[in-house]
């Protein structure tokens, strides 16, 4: 997902198609900054993922407050909320939006 709105790479997994479809519909009516922030949020909510995966593979049990601050993360809060803030109302700035 590029910050600015040149094509993506021909997308090869159905979560690719779906994010290239997203990307395409949704990247060109975005400022930059808000591009920017939402594939920063989109990263969090990969790396969430990861984060968990390796947990469960080395069988490490988490620190109960790091696991509720991962498994917040991995729902998707943040990447999710972007699209919402660009629909409703874009005029409330991001660094504001982000603390609701």
């Amino acid at each position: 997902m590029p910050h600015d709105v040149r094509p993506v790479p021909q997308p090869r997994t159905p979560d690719e198609r779906g994010l290239a479809d997203l990307w395409r519909r949704t990247a060109p009516t975005l400022s930059t900054a808000a591009r920017s922030h939402l594939c920063g949020n989109l990263g969090l909510f990969l790396d969430s993922y990861v984060h968990e995966l390796a947990d469960a593979h080395r069988d490490h049990v988490p620190d109960p407050a790091d696991h509720v601050a991962n498994r917040a993360g991995t729902f998707g809060f943040a990447f999710s909320h972007d699209p919402v803030h660009h629909l409703l109302n874009p005029a409330v700035p991001l660094h504001l939006f982000d603390t609701w």
